[in-house]
C-alpha cells in the first residue's frame, strides 16, 4: 500500500468482498427457493451490508476518480494533499457516511409474507417505509 490510488483500491476490494460474502449468496439462494428462509434478523442484515457495500464502492470509485484526475490536470499542486495520511482520512469518511446514510435499511426492512400455489406462505425480504414521502425523501437523498 505504497500508493495513495493502492489504498482506495484496498478500500474498495474490502468492500466488493463485503458484497460477495454478505450479500450474494443471502439474494441468490431466495431468488432460487423464492423464499427468505433466513429470517427477519438477517433480512435487516444483509439489506444493511448490501447498501452499505454499494455506498461505499460508489464513494471509493468517485474518491478514486478526483484523485487521479488531479494527479494528471495538477500534478505539482496534487503532491502537497495527496498522501496517504489524507487518503486514510478520506477512506474512513466514506466507510462512516456509508454506515450512517444506510440506518434507513435495517429499520425499514421486513419479511413480507407471499401466498404461492398450494396454500405455501413463502416470504421476501422488502423494504417497506411507514408512507411515500419518507420513501421519496430517501430517493432523492
Amino acid at each position: 500500500m505504497r500508493t495513495v490510488t493502492n489504498s482506495f483500491l484496498l478500500s474498495l476490494a474490502i468492500s466488493d468482498l463485503m458484497m460477495a460474502i454478505f450479500c450474494m449468496p443471502f439474494n441468490l439462494i431466495p431468488s432460487l427457493l423464492e423464499d427468505f428462509i433466513f429470517g427477519a434478523a438477517m433480512c435487516k442484515t444483509v439489506a444493511y451490508f448490501m447498501g452499505m457495500s454499494v455506498s461505499i464502492s460508489t464513494f471509493s470509485l468517485v474518491a478514486i476518480a478526483i484523485e487521479r484526475y488531479s494527479a494528471i490536470c495538477n500534478p505539482l499542486k496534487s503532491r502537497a494533499w495527496q498522501t496517504r495520511s489524507h487518503a486514510y482520512k478520506v477512506i474512513a469518511a466514506t466507510w462512516v457516511l456509508s454506515v450512517g446514510i444506510m440506518v434507513p435499511y435495517p429499520v425499514f426492512s421486513i419479511l413480507m409474507p407471499i401466498n404461492k400455489p398450494n396454500n405455501i406462505t413463502a416470504h421476501m425480504c422488502r423494504l417497506d417505509w411507514p408512507n411515500s414521502q419518507v420513501e421519496q425523501t430517501w430517493l432523492v437523498f
